[in-house]
C-alpha cells in the first residue's frame, strides 16, 4: 500500500506569487492538493469536485506541508 499525503488550503494558496486556482472553475479556496509518497505529481481538486494535475507546485511541497498540517493537529 502505498502512502499519500493531502491537504486542504482553505484560504488562497500562492506558490511562488502564483495564485493556484481550478482550472475549470476559478476556485481559489478549498483547493485540495495530494501526492503520493515518491512526489512524482500533484492532484488537484476544488470543492466543486473538477479534478486535475497541478504543475505549480511540487509534491515534495505537498508532502512537507501535509506533515506540518498533521503534527500542528497532533
Amino acid at each position: 500500500m502505498s502512502m499519500s499525503y493531502t491537504f486542504v488550503a482553505t484560504g488562497r494558496i500562492s506558490i511562488n506569487n502564483q495564485v493556484i486556482t481550478c482550472p475549470e472553475c476559478g476556485a481559489d479556496r478549498n483547493i485540495r492538493l495530494t501526492t503520493g509518497s515518491d512526489c512524482d505529481s500533484v492532484t488537484g481538486a476544488c470543492s466543486r469536485n473538477h479534478r486535475w494535475d497541478e504543475h505549480r507546485i511540487p509534491g515534495a511541497d505537498v508532502k512537507r506541508i501535509a506533515i506540518q498540517a498533521a503534527q500542528a493537529g497532533s
